[in-house]
């Protein structure tokens, strides 16, 4: 039954399974409909979306052996349940205006449902495209970018705007509620099917291969099981790599809308677009970087992310008077946050080899959970002392200038192993 599998229908399932669960980054969209209907602060809607890349992370670390012995199709369809599940639970939470099952529904439920939903489709394209892992990977993250672009859409026809001055925009929380119960069945019907279909390839597939190969490709000389892997600085390094990318881009995502109306002045239309624009990079940095990373090799693709963040942070805080170069800058940093991400599994396989790949990927994923919640967090907590977003963007070219050096001995180490 494997064998009669096509690897790009599977490749097709995977991002079907991430568009959905990619909803995620438009929660930006979500924030100023939430705080304007059931006065919620900008901390308190923060949290939910920290919790939702926490539980994502720390699920994909946890219950990355259960994606080994189960299959994907087994984790696909669990998630497919506790994704549209977490959301009809948020509905509910809107319904009663309770933040605390508003948390329980988005945050916890449906982060779990992200996390089994988001490792599944990448660890096994991986062991369908051995020939091209960054390609594989960039796809079906790409998926996951690209999410949020279809559901800013959606959120934007089921939650209008109501206009009341130049300044001021009220939401009606009925349809706020509607939306997420709208947005479940949606993305129910299209990540069960795409779990049906999904499958590990057949015994041996990946000898078929053998003979392709790619420029500065680093191949393991071996196997690394778990407890060998964590004994290497390697693995601590990406993971710390992960993590300051994702911790700077992801504060970006979280507040891109706000961000746009206040600090450059934009119309409700063209913040949407700022939204939808980010979710458009999100998923093009995926595909892309990880396809020059086939050629260029992981570590200096990882340099390069750092090099264009630690010019680009600062230089956003400076351009309030232009909002065309604010979103350009904007999208540039967000393509290099979408592409950390569809590079992180090839640059395990790279040096761990395939074996036990899924259980590493969910251990770098934590990265990405404290990240969830370190810089959202520190956005918003800044925000409501200074009620500006300057000096958050100050100090997060600070952390990139640290992970530049990190990327850098990460270079250096993989020469001297090598060797």
């Amino acid at each position: 039954m494997k064998a009669n599998k096509n690897r790009w229908f599977i490749a097709a399932a995977a991002v079907g399974i991430h568009i959905s669960i990619g909803s995620v980054y438009a929660y930006s969209a979500w924030k100023m409909p939430l705080e304007s209907a059931f006065g919620w602060k900008a901390t308190q809607t923060t949290a939910a979306f920290s919790l939702a890349i926490f539980f994502l992370g720390f699920s994909a670390a946890f219950l990355g052996r259960v994606v080994e012995r189960k299959g994907p199709r087994f984790s696909g369809l669990l998630s497919a349940v506790l994704f549209p599940g977490g959301l009809l639970i948020a509905a509910y939470a809107c319904h009663l205006q309770q933040l605390w099952m508003f948390y329980l529904g988005y945050g916890v439920v449906g982060g779990v449902g992200l996390g089994l939903g988001y490792l599944s489709p990448v660890s096994t394209l991986v062991k369908w495209f051995p020939d091209r892992r960054g390609l594989a990977t960039g796809l079906a993250i790409m998926g996951f970018g690209f999410g949020g672009l279809v559901c800013t859409l959606l959120i934007d026809q089921f939650v209008p705007a109501q206009k009341i001055t130049d300044t001021l925009i009220n939401y009606q929380a009925a349809d706020i509620s509607h939306a997420f119960a709208y947005l479940a069945v949606i993305y129910a019907g299209i990540m069960i099917p795409a779990s049906l279909y999904i499958a590990l390839p057949p015994d041996n597939y990946a000898e078929q291969f053998a003979g392709a190969s790619k420029r500065n490709v680093q191949i393991p000389p071996r196997e690394f099981t778990v407890p060998q892997a964590v004994r290497t600085p390697e693995l601590y390094g990406l993971w710390l790599m992960l993590f300051l990318n994702v911790c700077c881009g992801i504060a970006v995502i979280s507040t891109a809308k706000k961000m746009g109306v206040e600090m450059v002045h934009l119309s409700v239309e063209s913040a949407s677009f700022l939204v939808m624009g980010i979710s458009v990079f999100n998923g093009l940095g995926r595909l892309i970087w990880s396809a020059f990373s086939d050629r260029l090799g992981r570590d200096n693709v990882f340099i390069s992310f750092f090099v264009i963040q630690v010019i680009a942070f600062p230089l956003l805080a400076h351009l309030s008077a232009c909002p065309f170069a604010f979103m350009a800058v904007t999208f540039l940093i967000i393509s290099c946050y979408g592409g950390g991400f569809s590079c992180a599994p090839a640059y395990i396989s790279d040096l761990f080899g395939l074996k036990e790949m899924p259980t590493l990927y969910g251990l770098i994923l934590t990265a990405w959970s404290i990240a969830g919640i370190v810089g959202p967090m520190l956005t918003s907590s800044l925000y409501e002392k200074t009620h500006s977003y300057q000096q958050s963007l100050y100090i997060f070219g600070c952390l990139l200038a640290a992970g530049l050096a990190v990327a850098l001995f990460m270079k250096k180490r993989l020469k001297q192993v090598q060797a």
